[in-house]
């Protein structure tokens, strides 16, 4: 058997090939990787769980915003965030500038 491939540890599969191998081993770096091991189950559950939650929460604010194409619940959640309420601005063309000095949104129409 050779070397193990390298796999993303976010998947559960992943994560308890990782384990299993650490746990087979009595050394200091096996204690330490089982940590880290046992560190990216939880980020990774928490991300999953925030993700869940920008999901929901910005499609219940901004579904107009969220059905464009290309347009998930990261890249809405920053628009909304960025945009700090919409009813400042006194027109869509006033809002127009603010959406292209955001590095990244690249939502400007010809």
């Amino acid at each position: 058997m050779g070397p193990p491939q390298p796999a993303p540890l976010t998947t559960r599969k992943h994560l308890d090939a990782a384990e299993g191998r650490v746990r087979e081993l009595r050394t200091v770096v096996a204690r330490i990787a089982a940590d880290l091991i046992a560190r990216i189950r939880g980020l990774t559950a928490a991300i999953a769980d925030l993700s869940a939650e920008l999901d929901t929460r910005t499609a219940q604010v901004a579904p107009n915003l969220r059905s464009l194409h290309g347009v998930g619940p990261l890249t809405a959640a920053k628009i909304i965030g960025e945009t700090a309420g919409i009813e400042r601005f006194h027109s869509r063309h006033a809002y127009a500038p603010h959406l292209l000095d955001q590095p990244g949104v690249g939502l400007c129409c010809s």
